[in-house]
C-alpha cells in the first residue's frame, strides 16, 4: 500500500511540474455475435475492463464477419472504417491506446496493464457534457478540450455514442452470446473525427458541440458518450473520457411524446392509403403516475381524430401504442406529416406542454405509369428469395419464388389508375442476396432495394399523379365549382353541403405547400366564398375544402 501511495504521489508531482493531465486509457474492442472465439474471450475480458472503468474507456465494434450480427447492421460503415483504421482482420481483436493486444489463445489484458496505461500522463484535458433534448429523442453533446502540454503529431478528437449494454432474450448470432457491452451506435460527426491541431499553445482550449438523433437503439435509457483524442500519425490514444446520459425528473405530471410512425407497420416511412393507424411512443419524466391520456391527431391538417389511452406509466417508463383509425385526406409529393398532441394527461394539463406535440413526417411513394416493370435479381441463394405484389385492397396480383437460379427476372405490369401497390420481397438469407427494382414505361428507375439482410423488404408505389384523395367517406360536399377558372385575381367558390358544419378551405400549390387557408362555418345547402387572389402568384393550384368527414378538391388556374 505504501509503495502504491508513493507511486501515485510521484505521478501527481510529475504532472504538476510538466503541466500534463491525469489520463484515462482507451480500449477499442472488435467482436461479433457469430464469432465462436468471441464467446470464450468476452466473458473473461469484460469483468477485467469493468472493474477498471475508472481507468479505461471501452468502445466495442460489432463487425460484419464471420456471420450474422444485427448490431452491425445498425451502423456498418462506421464499424468498417474503424476496422480499416487499425487494419484488423480477425475477431476478437483489441487495441489498447492504439496498440494491438493479445486476446487469443490467452488474454494479455490485465489489471496491471490497464493501470500502467492510465499512469501515463496526458497533454490534454477532456470533459464531456451530454444533455437530452426536451423530446427525449436527441442528444446534445458538449466536449471541452484543453491543451496542457506541447502538441504533437496530428491530434484528432473523436466522439462516439454507445449503449452501455444490449441484452437479448435469445442469442442474435450463432455463438450463444446474449449480452454485449459498450456497443457503438454513432460517431459524431463521423469516424474521421475533428482535427484539433489548431490547439498549439499550452493553455489553448476549445468547446465542441455535437448532436445525435436517436436511431437504431435497443434501449435509449442506456446511453453513454465517450470522447478520445488520438494521434492519427501513430494511432496512439492521447486522452479519453466518458459520461453516462442522465434523465431529468419533473415534480408532478410531465409527459413527453418522443417519436412516432405514420402507420402500425414497422419500418415503413411511406404512405399510400386512405386510412392509417399512426403509432406514438411516450414517456413519463415526472414523479406522478400517468394513468390516462387523451390524444388528438390529424394528417396534413385534415380532419382530426381522438383516442383515449388508459394504463399505468411510472417515472422513466415508456410505451408505444397504435392510435385509432385516421383518415388521410391527401398525400403530397413532399411535406407530408401526421400531427399528434396529448391534450389531456390524467384529465388535465401537465407541467410542460411544449413536449406534448409531435409531428410524424412521411414520404409519398414513387408514382409510376400504368405500364411498368418489376425486376428481381437474386444472387448467391436464389432459393431463399420469394415475392408478392398486392394492391390497396389486399389482392395478390403477382407472386413468384423461390427461384432455381440467379438469372434476372422481369415482370411487366398493367396497373390501374389512381391505385396503391405494395411489393414485398422475402430474403431468408442472412446476407446480401439480390435487388428488387421498379421501372416505369419510360424505363425510369423508381426504386432499387438491396436485399441486404434476412427480412421482408417492402416498397409502396402508386399510380396517383399528385394527391391521394380519400374516397371511402360520407359524401357531404358536392358540386364544388370555381368561377371564373382560369381566374385573374378574384374568384368565387360555390358548393353544396349536406349539413351545417365547420370547415377549412386551403389553397395548395403543385409542390403541396399551403398558400392560403380560411376557416368558415358552412350552411346546409348552397354555400359560396369570394376570394381575392391578387397576392397569389400565377400558376396552378388545388382548392381544398376540409370537413370532419370529407376532403373535396378542385384545380384552380391563376393567370395574370
Amino acid at each position: 500500500m505504501k509503495t502504491n501511495l508513493l507511486v501515485f504521489a510521484c505521478l501527481l508531482i510529475t504532472s504538476a511540474l510538466t503541466g500534463q493531465s491525469p489520463k484515462k486509457a482507451l480500449y477499442e474492442h472488435f467482436t461479433q455475435a457469430s464469432c465462436p472465439p468471441c464467446a470464450s474471450v468476452n466473458p473473461v475480458l469484460h469483468p477485467i475492463l469493468d472493474r477498471n472503468k475508472d481507468k479505461v474507456v471501452q468502445i466495442t465494434h460489432q463487425v460484419s464477419w464471420p456471420g450474422y450480427d444485427p448490431m452491425n447492421e445498425d451502423n456498418p460503415s462506421e464499424v468498417a472504417n474503424r476496422v480499416s483504421y487499425y487494419g484488423t482482420n480477425a475477431v476478437p481483436s483489441g487495441f489498447l491506446e492504439g496498440k494491438k493486444v493479445q486476446l487469443t489463445p490467452s488474454i494479455s489484458v490485465t489489471d496491471d496493464l490497464l493501470q500502467q496505461a492510465a499512469e501515463v500522463a496526458s497533454n490534454y484535458d477532456l470533459e464531456i457534457n451530454p444533455k437530452l433534448n426536451t423530446g427525449i429523442n436527441e442528444l446534445d453533446v458538449e466536449v471541452k478540450v484543453k491543451l496542457t502540454d506541447a502538441m504533437v503529431g496530428r491530434p484528432v478528437l473523436r466522439v462516439v455514442v454507445m449503449e452501455k449494454v444490449i441484452r437479448f432474450t435469445k442469442a442474435p448470432g450463432t455463438n450463444g452470446e446474449k449480452e454485449f457491452f459498450h456497443v457503438v451506435k454513432k460517431f459524431l460527426p463521423g469516424t474521421a473525427g475533428t482535427v484539433i491541431a489548431d490547439l498549439t499553445v499550452k493553455g489553448d482550449s476549445r468547446v465542441f458541440n455535437f448532436n445525435y438523433k436517436f436511431n437504431n437503439l435497443y434501449d435509449f435509457k442506456n446511453l453513454e458518450v465517450a470522447a478520445f483524442i488520438q494521434n492519427d500519425l501513430t494511432k496512439e490514444a492521447l486522452q479519453a473520457a466518458n459520461s453516462e446520459v442522465t434523465f431529468p425528473q419533473t415534480q408532478g405530471l410531465d409527459l413527453v411524446l418522443r417519436s412516432g410512425t405514420p402507420s402500425n407497420v414497422p419500418d415503413v416511412k411511406t404512405m399510400c392509403a386512405t386510412k392509417t393507424f399512426p403509432t406514438v411512443n411516450f414517456m413519463n419524466i415526472g414523479n406522478s403516475l400517468i394513468t390516462k391520456i387523451l390524444f388528438r391527431y390529424s394528417c396534413n391538417n385534415g380532419p382530426s381524430a381522438e383516442y383515449i389511452w388508459t394504463g399505468s406509466i411510472p417515472y422513466l417508463s415508456e410505451k408505444t401504442i397504435a392510435l385509432g383509425e385516421l383518415e388521410i385526406p391527401f398525400i403530397r409529393k413532399s411535406g407530408n406529416s401526421i400531427q399528434v398532441e396529448a391534450v389531456e394527461i390524467n384529465g388535465s394539463s401537465d407541467i410542460d406542454q411544449a413536449n406534448n406535440k409531435l409531428e410524424i413526417a412521411f414520404d409519398a411513394p414513387p408514382a409510376t405509369t400504368l405500364n411498368s416493370r418489376i425486376e428481381i435479381k437474386p444472387l448467391s441463394k436464389p432459393d431463399l428469395i420469394s415475392f408478392e405484389l398486392t394492391d390497396d385492397a389486399g389482392k395478390v396480383l403477382l407472386k413468384d419464388g423461390p427461384f432455381a437460379n440467379n438469372t434476372l427476372k422481369s415482370y411487366p405490369l398493367t396497373l390501374d389508375k389512381d391505385r396503391c401497390y405494395k411489393l414485398s420481397v422475402n430474403n431468408r438469407h442472412v446476407s446480401v442476396n439480390g435487388t428488387a427494382r421498379l421501372f416505369d414505361e419510360n424505363n425510369t428507375l423508381l426504386f432499387n432495394t438491396s436485399l441486404a439482410s434476412q427480412k421482408i423488404f417492402t416498397n409502396d408505389f402508386t399510380t396517383y399523379e399528385l394527391v391521394t384523395k380519400s374516397s371511402n367517406v360520407p359524401v357531404e360536399i358536392n358540386e364544388l365549382e370555381i368561377n371564373p377558372n382560369p381566374a385573374g385575381e378574384d374568384f368565387n367558390l360555390s358548393w353544396h353541403s349536406e349539413r351545417i358544419q365547420d370547415a377549412q378551405i386551403n389553397i395548395i400549390n403543385m409542390q403541396g405547400e399551403l398558400i392560403r387557408n380560411y376557416k368558415i362555418k358552412m350552411a346546409s345547402g348552397k354555400n359560396s366564398l369570394s376570394i381575392n387572389g391578387s397576392e397569389i402568384l400565377a400558376g396552378v393550384y388545388f382548392v381544398q375544402i376540409n370537413t370532419k368527414n370529407q376532403v373535396a378538391f378542385k384545380k384552380l388556374i391563376l393567370q395574370r
